[in-house]
């Protein structure tokens, strides 16, 4: 018969399994958390965009780079034109990045950017402003129904109604004179392309319509393509780097863990097993360790002990010979005076040492050379010398 510890630790296990077999049988929820990264198969992922990009571009390969725009634009080749993707809530860039974007468009390359908002700076740059994109209105997410319209006449029949978000509705409220609108939704700007030298920035205010579940759904699969459809076919670029900026920024170590199933359901079962070792481990389990007390110390007890019997024996000479035989010690440790007899001392330098006046040092010293020389001293001297010496230690 299995004994009442082992019995526990059945109990334990057992319940461990039936956690375990409840976690694998509940069906998991669609994650819609955006995210925009390639890795992502969520509804608003990036996957399929990352994968059949290069079908676009069938010419030419795509290239995946994870790095600052400024770091991928310098290593580039000045002779060849490059198309560069880029999707992501919101890309910051910095001085740097925006001179290099200016000259990689001026040479004759294309940038794309589709992205839910755009840091200042940029907008500022190229003359731009959007509706002010609000992250808070994401807890009232919801479908819409909305017209979409691409005002190229030869892309029309691409028009018509498409699910979108509510909180996505952000667009274009001030562009350029020079720019090209290229798509509306119910007359609000969305997509439009912008003139800088010998290239084209193109900019998009709704990257929901490159993530999985807008390329998969019928009635917006081909959306994506016609507007990639704007780039020229050849090499291009495609920008990893801000997606995992995001979130590196954003997501604590703790919201990295509970947001992933896996790793939630192990941080709920360490917890549980350790709250059922400590109940069925709760009583103790060994006999109670005795206290030790300490060792006292006996030194100050010890010099009252032979001080009183010194007293007693009034042995006043031999205390007045340990005295002085300490404050030579005492000048020698403490002041770096070091005289081997009381005559050698001198007085104004162990007055400036010491802190105390020249006329007490004086008479210090004189009364600790007539008690030396003493043979017998009185218990009333010996006081007065003991009370001078208390005062010059603790003024030195």
């Amino acid at each position: 018969m299995a004994s009442n510890k082992n019995q526990g630790w059945y109990f334990i296990a057992g319940l461990l399994l039936l956690i375990m077999i409840i976690a694998w049988m509940i069906p998991k929820p669609a994650d819609w958390t955006i995210s925009y990264k390639t890795k992502d198969k969520i509804p608003y992922g990036g996957y399929i965009i990352g994968h059949e990009i290069d079908q676009l571009f069938s010419n030419d390969s795509v290239i995946h780079v994870n790095q600052p725009i400024y770091n991928v634009v310098k290593g580039l080749d000045s002779n060849q034109n490059y198309n560069y993707f880029l999707i992501a809530k919101r890309p910051d860039f910095s001085e740097l990045d925006i001179e290099k974007i200016f000259s990689f468009l001026e040479n004759g390359n294309q940038l794309f950017i589709a992205a839910d908002n755009f840091s200042n700076n940029f907008l500022d740059t190229f003359g731009v402003k959007v509706n002010g994109f609000d992250w808070g209105m994401l807890q009232k997410e919801q479908l819409d129904s909305s017209y979409w319209e691409f005002v190229n006449e030869s892309l029309s029949p691409y028009n018509g109604t498409i699910p979108t978000k509510r909180y996505g509705r952000n667009h274009f409220i001030e562009i350029p004179s020079y720019a090209k609108v290229l798509a509306k939704i119910e007359d609000e700007i969305t997509f439009i392309e912008i003139p800088v030298g010998n290239g084209k920035l193109f900019l998009h205010s709704q990257p929901l319509m490159f993530t999985n579940y807008f390329l998969l759904s019928k009635n917006t699969s081909e959306i994506a393509s016609v507007c990639l459809s704007h780039l020229p076919n050849q090499k291009t670029i495609y920008d990893d780097y801000h997606q995992q900026k995001r979130e590196i920024t954003q997501m604590s170590t703790l919201q990295e863990i509970l947001n992933r199933p896996p790793l939630r359901w192990a941080y709920t079962l360490f917890f549980v097993s350790i709250f059922l070792f400590m109940f069925f481990h709760a009583k103790r389990t060994q006999r109670i360790i005795p206290i030790m007390k300490p060792h006292k110390n006996e030194s100050v007890g010890f010099a009252k002990t032979v001080g009183d019997l010194l007293f007693q024996n009034s042995s006043n000479k031999s205390i007045v010979k340990k005295k002085t035989k300490y404050f030579m010690q005492y000048l020698a440790s403490k002041l770096n005076i070091h005289e081997e007899q009381l005559n050698q001392i001198d007085i104004g330098l162990l007055a400036a040492k010491s802190g105390h006046s020249q006329q007490f040092i004086e008479k210090l010293m004189q009364k600790m050379k007539d008690l030396n020389q003493k043979s017998v001293i009185p218990h009333l001297q010996l006081m007065e010398f003991t009370k001078e010496l208390n005062k010059f230690y603790n003024r030195s």
